[in-house]
C-alpha cells in the first residue's frame, strides 16, 4: 500500500520513522529520490533554519511559472459532453486578465528539500504544521524525477554539467 503511487509524505514518514526514537526538538528531513541534485550543505541549511526560527517546518519552493488567481478548475461539463463549465481555481476574486505584475508572490513546493519539527509529524500528524518558511531551492536543480522527460532532461543536465554522484552526497 505505502509503494503506491497514490499515497502522500505522511503515511510513508510515519511508517519509517516507527523504528526510531525521537526526541521532541528533533527535526525531521524529507529528502525524496525524486530531487536528487541537492547538496549536504543544503539539507543542513534547511535544517538548521526549523530551529533558529522557531518554526514548524521548511519548505522548499519555485517561483509558479502560472498564477494560481489566472487558473480555472472544471465544475462539470455541457450536456453534450463538449465543453467544461469553468470556475476560478483559487476560490477568491478571479484575476485572469490581469497583468502577472499585480500578482503577489506565487510558489509551488519543489519537494528538494522538506524539514519538520518531530512534535509537530507526530503531535499534529502534518508534514509542515502551521507555522511554515519557504526556501528557494536552486532552479537548476530543482529537477522533480516524475516522467520519462523528466529523466531525459536530468540526463541531459548530468552530461552538460559534467556533475558526478559525489557532487551530491548526503550527510
Amino acid at each position: 500500500m505505502l509503494a503506491s503511487g497514490r499515497i502522500g509524505d505522511l503515511p510513508v514518514v510515519l511508517d519509517a520513522l516507527r523504528e526510531v526514537a525521537l526526541e521532541q526538538d528533533d527535526v525531521i528531513a524529507l529528502l525524496r529520490p525524486t530531487a536528487p541534485f541537492r547538496r549536504a550543505e543544503e539539507i543542513r541549511e534547511v535544517g538548521a533554519l526549523v530551529t533558529a526560527l522557531h518554526v514548524d517546518s521548511v519548505r522548499s519552493i519555485i517561483s509558479v511559472r502560472d498564477h494560481p488567481n489566472k487558473c480555472y478548475v472544471s465544475s462539470g461539463w455541457t450536456s453534450d459532453g463538449k465543453f467544461q463549465y469553468l470556475k476560478p481555481a483559487t476560490g477568491q476574486e478571479h484575476r485572469a486578465n490581469h497583468p502577472r505584475q499585480w500578482l503577489s508572490s506565487a510558489w509551488k513546493a519543489s519537494g528538494f528539500i522538506d524539514c519538520v519539527r518531530a512534535d509537530v509529524l507526530i503531535g499534529l500528524f502534518s508534514i509542515e504544521g502551521d507555522r511554515i518558511i519557504g526556501w528557494t531551492s536552486p532552479i537548476d536543480r530543482s529537477i522533480d524525477l516524475d516522467t520519462n522527460e523528466d529523466f531525459a532532461r536530468a540526463e541531459m543536465l548530468v552530461q552538460e554539467r559534467g556533475w558526478k554522484p559525489s557532487d551530491f552526497r548526503s550527510l
